[in-house]
């Protein structure tokens, strides 16, 4: 404590005083009465601390959902008449190399076919079943498929039946058949014919499928086309049902079999395959 503040000591006297007036009252007597005292105030009642505003409920993210695609548009039946009906040849051998159903194609639930749709693989020959199988590998892998493909072997493989959709040129699925031929658009004129027993395979099927499906053995025309913004074929008619090249359904983005294929050749032999069997 600081030097110049000291303790008071009250003197002998006034306490003598004081003890003496507090004696000179009766027992009963408040030696405290007439002084008037300041009543006590009450502490204030604790006040409760206001609580923290609960959070509001969170609001569900607006997750927008992904519209469901529209289905694209499919291709109407062809409005060329069926030809009459001829004995149908025989099929050429093939392995099965059947794609999964959920994967490759879907029902066609009996529309009618009203062309044959031939590809290239734009992929070389592999000795024995070995390139047809590294397609059905790949098919699977991107969903895609054809009906039938053959290699330059002569060697078919069967991938999809024809009751089924195969996902081989899009807007056409529903009412083409596909084959991929083993090979490229690139080929001229002379590497084709260089592979007869490819282009054999490829005049049996096509004799099959169209005395089967009464489809003329000729060549397809298509009018119509129209596409969306993300160049996929959304309209278009086979005005004449046929044999087509995958160009001609999608010229914007497809090229095969290519400006060097020898159709009249294949045509004309499926032809006569078609007439020796009648």
């Amino acid at each position: 404590m600081h030097a110049a503040i000291r303790k008071w000591r009250a003197p002998a006297a006034v306490l003598a005083g004081l003890t003496l007036g507090i004696a000179a009252c009766g027992a009963d007597e408040d030696p405290f009465a007439g002084f008037q005292t300041t009543p006590v105030t009450a502490p204030p009642a604790p006040q409760s601390v206001p609580s923290v505003p609960a959070a509001p409920p969170e609001r569900p993210v607006n997750k927008r959902r992904p519209r469901p695609r529209k289905p694209l548009p499919r291709a109407g039946v062809s409005p060329d008449p069926l030809p009459a009906a001829t004995a149908v040849p025989p099929a050429p051998d093939a392995g099965d190399q059947r794609l999964p159903p959920d994967c490759c194609s879907e029902p066609r639930r009996g529309r009618r076919i009203d062309a044959i749709v031939l590809h290239t693989t734009e992929s070389a020959d592999a000795p024995g079943f070995g390139d047809l199988a590294r397609l059905a590998r790949y098919f699977v892998r991107v969903r895609k498929s054809s009906h039938v493909a053959n290699d330059g072997q002569g060697y078919s493989s069967r991938m999809v039946d024809d009751d089924r959709s195969a996902y081989h040129s899009s807007y056409w699925n529903i009412a083409t058949l596909g084959l991929e031929q083993v090979g490229y658009s690139a080929f001229g004129d002379e590497a084709w014919l260089a592979r007869p027993v490819q282009l054999e395979s490829t005049a049996r099927w096509i004799a099959h499928w169209a005395a089967r499906h009464r489809i003329p053995i000729r060549r397809c025309e298509v009018a119509g086309l129209r596409y969306n913004r993300n160049r996929r074929v959304v309209a278009g008619v086979l005005t004449r049902r046929g044999v087509c090249s995958h160009a001609q359904l999608d010229p914007r983005n497809r090229d095969d079999p290519g400006t060097g294929y020898p159709w009249e050749a294949v045509l004309r032999r499926a032809r006569t395959i078609v007439a020796d069997a009648s």
